[in-house]
């Protein structure tokens, strides 16, 4: 191979872009080295940066690649030496589209069931049944709430307008919640807040309410 052959072969863009990807990698090596690297390899640890990161730079790879495949073979004049280092190239990016659509799908396919798991793990509370939506001070009335999700047991309590009537009480095995209380004295007819909070054993917690409206007994005004 001559001197020019040579001095072509590196200034080759293909051949440029691997440089580049080469000393990149030993600038963050060295950023890391000296502490400015901004803990990005500590943070590579952690596998949702990782393969955030590592789907990014194959993107950027896959695509650069292309784009330069495209450029050269736009600028180079027509030849069987150009065709058969063309075939090559396209051999080349039809494995880095293979390799790039598996990592995709592996990353976004395990983003979806994170979020699937997520959401199993969050504490589902349904909105509170009242025996009755309109009671008389000091008559009693039942609230019902179903609890799924989470992690049991759980543990919930239930307010009135914000005052704790029932506090850290443990849900039955079969996640029902069904509490009688006692309407709160008033000076006037009033709607008030029932709420029901529920904590489960990891301190994941939900909350949930329904109004209640509670009227002054007959002969009162």
């Amino acid at each position: 191979m001559t001197g020019e052959d040579k001095g072509g072969s590196i200034r080759h863009p293909v051949v440029v872009i691997a440089l580049l990807m080469i000393l990149g990698i030993f600038a963050l090596i060295g950023a890391a080295i000296i502490g400015h690297d901004h803990d990005v390899l500590e943070k590579m640890g952690r596998v949702d940066f990782a393969r955030g990161l590592i789907t990014y730079l194959f993107a950027v790879v896959t695509i650069g690649t292309a784009v330069v495949l495209v450029v050269s073979a736009l600028m180079n004049e027509p030849s069987e030496q150009e065709e058969k280092k063309c075939q090559r190239w396209k051999e080349i990016l039809s494995l880095l589209l293979g390799v790039f659509g598996t990592i995709v799908g592996y990353y976004f396919g395990s983003e979806t069931k994170s979020l699937v798991q997520t959401e199993m793990r969050a504490v589902r509370l349904t909105p509170p049944l009242l025996s009755q939506d309109r009671v008389s001070s000091g008559q009693r009335v039942t609230v019902t709430v179903s609890v799924s999700g989470g992690m049991p047991p759980y543990r919930y309590k239930v307010t009135l307008d914000d005052k704790s009537v029932v506090d850290q009480q443990k849900v039955k095995e079969t996640g029902w919640i069904v509490q009688d209380l006692a309407a709160p004295a008033v000076k006037a007819n009033s709607t008030i807040i029932v709420g029901v909070a529920v904590t489960d054993s990891t301190g994941r917690a939900a909350s949930t309410s329904a109004p209640l409206e509670v009227l002054l007994p007959p002969g009162k005004k």
